[in-house]
């Protein structure tokens, strides 16, 4: 379960997610995003997990470009980044996490009223995990703006 922008999303199943390789001698960052997406014709708002590729480089990679915005103001199409994932030539690195993590009791958001006030990190647009009290995902903010 995801909050983005005073929207839920609900992504029930494990989605499979692919790279594509990485060139002999260049470097390159890819994302691992939450996307939103609006349709307008039918006004049906969807959400996916996507891998967002950078630009291959020999030098220091960057992240890729996201699309971001305000959601209330009609964008079609806004992304969040979750991790970065470091291409150096042909090898993969280590994900690296962008977003924090917060260990909280279930009964403090038992409503979405409290569950949308985690204070500094959501006012700040701080992507951040909330895990139960089994270490289980609760839902993530991603109320960037």
């Amino acid at each position: 379960l995801f909050y983005m922008q005073g929207r839920w999303i609900d992504i029930p199943v494990p989605e499979s997610l692919t790279f594509d390789n990485g060139i002999a001698e260049m470097n390159r960052n890819d994302l691992v995003i939450l996307r939103y997406l609006m349709n307008s014709d039918t006004s049906v708002e969807t959400a996916e997990f996507a891998i967002k590729k950078g630009s291959s480089t020999s030098g220091d990679a960057a992240d890729p470009g996201l699309d971001a915005g305000d959601i209330d103001s009609g964008i079609l199409i806004n992304e969040v980044p979750l991790y970065r994932i470091p291409l150096t030539g042909i090898n993969i690195g280590e994900p690296v996490k962008l977003f924090e993590t917060v260990q909280i009791s279930v009964s403090t958001y038992a409503t979405k009223a409290e569950m949308n006030d985690l204070g500094e990190r959501i006012a700040a647009g701080i992507p951040t995990i909330v895990l139960d009290e089994e270490n289980q995902i609760a839902y993530i903010t991603t109320n960037q703006r």
